[in-house]
């Protein structure tokens, strides 16, 4: 089963908030001359953590997912 329309808004405001926080932060990448995309980040590490997209995602798995939204505000790379 999906996520709910609730969880996944509160996913996304979370993952958006991150965001908005790691603005500036993150560290140069060769990949990204212009400077990197903080919100972008946030979601690619969602994925890679989970495995598939965000919206994907179970209700059950809500938990974690906020959990790799906090880690990326607090270990920014």
């Amino acid at each position: 089963m999906a996520l709910s329309p609730e969880v996944k808004k509160l996913i996304f405001e979370a993952a958006r908030a991150a965001g908005d926080e790691l603005k500036g932060k993150l560290p140069p990448h060769p990949m990204h001359p212009k400077g990197r995309n903080s919100h972008a980040h946030v979601f690619e590490r969602i994925r890679t953590a989970m495995g598939k997209s965000y919206k994907d995602c179970d209700d059950w798995e809500a938990d974690r997912i906020l959990r790799i939204i906090e880690r990326c505000v607090k270990y920014p790379c």
